[in-house]
């Protein structure tokens, strides 16, 4: 089998470019291997952004452009481009949370009765408590655990999942996510929500530890988990417990909510973010023939989701390490014999060639959108970009390509290459996904993104170097250079193309559709676009890139959160008034609604 691929790559790199010298082909599957079981060794612990561990890899990386030839491309004549980033949202030393009996306080004790939601707003209060059943306010479907209660400037607890419990095909589905409820809550005037499992959910439920994550937007209500026996503690003067409750709303489906008289709740959520630094690992190899300013961009991430968090797939394998050996090492080690095998033809460069490894693509694109913000070569000058993220487990010689509808040239090109080849290419549309290429896309670039499948190891502590098909990789990584070969050879731009596929844009369980992107990397009080779908009701309405979205009908908009939630109740068909800025300056829109597209459920 090696040897026939080796014969295939060497085939391959003779025959990209027929005017063209012949340029070494990509080393074996065994170079490749080395990289993955480095990157993805437990040594490095999962990659994870900001991490010490991610800087091993970044050196790595930096190590081998520069054994290659490749010129530095980061900041100050290094490889290495710098960004900020909030690393994580974590408990402070403050939170507390207590009510007074007869005079006396009691306190709960946090990490055992209850802890701080990381999306929380922070401060003091105090306020009355009332029980709000699951904290759902849905009239349309003839449920509204708020119907008849005054709750401002009160406490609510309420239930997590819904009367049907976690039900995806419940009509109740749309409003079991904790953020809409807390926002549903602070809508309606409460100060503070308190969430708990139901006892017929996880019967004898303790606490989880609230979980590092990266920047985590509070929705300005405090918002606490609770431990059932302190739930049922506070419920006590009812002289009901909880129990009883969600036996009562489960077999009925009619909220049994009431204030609960002698219970006055004092407390404080304390969160702080941190801020770090990392580092995308950029180098170039400058064109031989001509005098073109033009370059070609190739990237992969190289970061991944460490000890997993949040992010993981695993079922209560928080603080296992998550190798990421196909998601992205494989990715990551393509790219380096990719930058290997160009710098030995680099005598045949019609144009620049710039490597990219970026960080923080797991955290929303933070790499990649800080590279195209700030480019090493101005963006005008990038004919095209190519991104590889997950190339290590081909199959039935099928090899995925995404954003195939960006340029009218792909497909001759593609087909092209894959005359040496003979993948299955599965040619996907649409610029907008979640990977790296998107960061381009939305500047109007053209680009590609090869990929061989999801599988079971995805974001699992089991995607292991171990499961990597690097024969296969071997050849990606040969078709990755003949696209690249191609795009040297390339007379005059290659132009772009807008896809006209509905990928991307806002997920969860909305029932409406409006085309909007988010722009993930923006700190701002609002939700900002990244862009919008073609011919969607968003871009029917007028709004565009760069626009922050600041009110929904009603709804003020502060965060991704409230956006999703602001859609609760709304129909297809149904039009809805938008609050923007754009330059600075609020404006309005009128977007009507379209029916939820699979793509984004």
């Amino acid at each position: 089998m090696r040897k026939t691929v080796l014969i295939l790559l060497a085939f391959a790199a003779s025959s990209w470019a027929d005017a063209q010298p012949v340029i070494p082909p990509v080393p074996s599957a065994e170079t490749l291997k080395a990289h993955v079981q480095f990157l993805a060794s437990p040594e490095l612990k999962g990659r994870l952004t900001g991490s010490p561990e991610i800087r091993k890899a970044a050196d790595y990386i930096a190590a081998e452009y520069k054994e290659y030839g490749l010129e530095p491309a980061g900041d100050d004549g290094t490889y290495f481009q710098n960004f900020p980033f909030v690393a994580g949202t974590y408990p402070g030393k403050g939170n507390r949370l207590e009510f007074t009996v007869n005079g006396k306080a009691r306190s709960f004790k946090v990490g055992e009765e209850f802890n701080p939601l990381l999306f929380s707003g922070v401060g003091s209060a105090e306020a009355g408590v009332i029980f709000a059943g699951y904290g759902i306010s849905a009239p349309e479907l003839e449920y509204d655990d708020y119907e008849g209660l005054e709750v401002k400037d009160k406490a609510v607890l309420v239930l997590r999942l819904s009367p049907d419990g976690d039900d995806p095909d419940s009509p109740f589905a749309t409003y079991d996510r904790l953020q809409d409820k807390a926002i549903t809550a602070r809508e309606k005037g409460a100060k503070a929500i308190l969430f708990v499992s139901g006892p017929l959910d996880k019967p004898g439920e303790t606490l989880e530890a609230p979980r590092a994550q990266g920047m985590v937007a509070g929705l300005r209500i405090l918002s606490l988990q609770l431990g059932q026996a302190a739930a049922d503690l506070l419920l006590a003067p009812s002289g009901k417990t909880l129990k009883e409750m969600q036996e009562s709303i489960n077999k009925e489906k009619k909220p049994v909510s009431f204030e609960v008289k002698d219970r006055t709740l004092a407390l404080t959520v304390d969160l702080f973010q941190e801020r770090k630094s990392c580092r995308n690992v950029v180098a170039w190899i400058p064109p031989a023939v001509g005098t073109s300013k033009e370059v070609i961009v190739v990237g992969a991430h190289y970061d991944h989701i460490g000890l997993g968090g949040d992010a993981s797939r695993a079922e209560k394998k928080y603080g296992d390490i998550h190798p990421g050996a196909d998601d992205n090492a494989s990715g990551a080690a393509v790219l380096l014999e990719l930058a290997r095998h160009f710098a030995a033809g680099r005598d045949s460069l019609r144009r620049g060639i710039v490597f990219v490894h970026f960080s923080g693509e797991e955290l929303g694109l933070l790499g990649s959108s800080y590279y195209v913000e700030n480019p090493f070569r101005p963006l005008k000058e990038t004919i095209a970009m190519l991104n590889l993220d997950m190339v290590g487990r081909l199959r039935d010689d099928t090899l995925i390509v995404n954003a195939a509808d960006t340029s009218p040239e792909w497909d001759g090109i593609l087909d092209a290459v894959n005359d040496e080849f003979k993948f299955d290419l599965r040619r996907n549309q649409g610029g907008f996904s979640a990977g790296d290429n998107t960061s381009f896309y939305k500047e109007d670039l053209p680009v590609l993104f090869l990929f061989t499948n999801v599988h079971d190891e995805y974001h699992m502590p089991s995607d292991t170097w171990e499961k990597i098909n690097y024969e296969g990789m071997a050849r990606v990584a040969a078709f990755a250079g003949g696209i690249l070969d191609r795009l040297n050879a390339l007379e005059g731009a290659l132009p772009f193309s807008k896809s006209k596929a509905s990928t991307g844009g806002q997920r969860g369980a909305m029932r409406v559709y409006t085309g909007t992107i988010p722009d993930f990397a923006a700190e701002v009080e609002g939700y900002k676009l990244a862009g919008v779908q073609p011919d969607s009701p968003a871009e029917k309405g007028g709004l565009r890139k760069g626009d922050v979205i600041v009110g929904v009908g009603a709804m003020a908009v502060r965060n991704i959160y409230d956006y999703m939630a602001a859609f609760k109740g709304f129909k297809p068909g149904g039009k809805v008034e938008f609050r923007f800025l754009r330059d600075g300056k609020e404006q309005k829109a009128q977007v009507v609604l379209a029916p939820s597209k699979r793509a984004d459920k």
